[in-house]
């Protein structure tokens, strides 16, 4: 089962829309509230599934990315390590030299921020049987951020903002929230068979002298009689650049850290446009997803020995870190044509300007 599937939120009888929050708030998992046909094709995302890639597909794959960890450690040293997550594959498929790490620190943005707390509030949502309002989840996860901080989080920059930007920020998140609990095919999903925020890195163990590392993340994973289906909720549309690619990645991150080889189906949701694609894990896919890491890994050791990296100015100049010392990409946005684009350069209180919510540097 592969391709995409309409299932955007439908008008209510009422005139209203499916999707209004406060409906979503009430029951997530109303299959009555479902209409028939909506009922079935997304109930056939969870059916049907196929059986997992052969273990000779998954021994090959990391086969390819241990010869290239080999190469990457002769040209850079076994002290470099280079990360290959979904952040870097979708830049390099769009501009290879905004895939390159800047030398400034990475700074949350109300847009950045959006996705990172909306899926923790969707798991308080999620949890038991009477859910929390998905309002009431942003405001606890973002209190929680606020005291206790913590490293690789917003929380730190969540505390330094005044009332109107926490404000700013926490509209984001709920507003990114909603979309996901919109997501119909989410209402149909039973809380004990859903995991929430799970992380895949190869190689496994400790961090440090490992040359190249692949990091996948899925959002949701849904057990299915043994076998697991993984969920993304994308910001942008199915269209972007680089979401196929990104979709392999997952497959191989996955496939490659668990032994048992249960993954089998990945869904990519695109709450805000209600596109929803679907990939079946197969050999092709877990294939692909070792070259779209040894080709982005490529990328990032060509910036390490400082050799020249592509450009291909766009839109996502308005927000690369790199902006500053690439003059393709200044010169893209001085021109008048793109400044009435209404692409303003990021705002710390605003965003505007900042990477889809999906994004975030790792």
């Amino acid at each position: 089962m592969t391709g995409a599937i309409g299932l955007a939120p439908q008008p209510s009888p009422t005139g209203g829309r499916s999707d209004e929050p406060q409906q979503l708030a009430s029951d997530h998992r109303q299959r009555a509230a479902l209409p028939r046909h909506l009922h079935a094709a997304a109930a056939a995302l969870f059916d049907h599934l196929p059986p997992p890639p052969e273990r000779a597909v998954v021994d090959g794959a990391r086969g390819r990315l241990e010869q290239g960890r080999t190469r990457l450690a002769a040209d850079l040293g076994p002290e470099t390590e280079l990360t290959v997550d979904a952040y870097r594959v979708r830049l390099a498929a769009g501009c290879p030299a905004s895939a390159v790490p800047g030398d400034d620190a990475f700074s949350w943005t109300p847009a950045t921020a959006a996705r990172h707390l909306g899926l923790r509030a969707l798991a308080l949502h999620l949890r038991g049987d009477a859910p929390l309002p998905v309002e009431r989840a942003v405001e606890e996860v973002v209190a929680d951020h606020v005291r206790h901080g913590g490293d690789r989080t917003p929380g730190p920059w969540l505390a330094e903002l005044g009332p109107a930007g926490r404000a700013v920020a926490r509209a984001s998140a709920q507003r990114w929230a909603e979309q996901a609990v919109a997501w119909l095919p989410l209402r149909l999903v039973g809380p004990r068979s859903l995991r929430l925020l799970d992380d895949d890195w190869w190689p496994g163990g400790a961090r440090g002298s490992r040359t190249l590392v692949v990091h996948g993340r899925r959002d949701l994973t849904v057990d299915v009689g043994g076998r697991r289906v993984a969920v993304t909720l994308a910001g942008g549309t199915a269209r972007d650049p680089g979401a196929t690619d990104v979709d392999a990645l997952t497959a191989l991150a996955a496939t490659l850290c668990d032994p048992r080889g249960r993954l089998v189906r990945l869904v990519r949701v695109h709450p805000a446009s209600g596109e929803v694609v679907v990939a079946d894990v197969t050999a092709a896919l877990v294939a692909r997803g070792a070259a779209v890491a040894l080709s982005t890994a490529s990328v990032l050791a060509a910036a390490a020995t400082h050799a020249p990296v592509a450009t291909a100015p766009g839109p996502g100049c308005t927000w690369c870190d790199r902006r500053e010392g690439c003059p393709p990409g200044a010169g893209w946005l001085r021109r008048p044509d793109h400044r009435s684009m209404g692409l303003p350069l990021p705002s710390p209180e605003t965003g505007a300007g900042s990477p889809p919510s999906g994004a975030r540097r790792v």
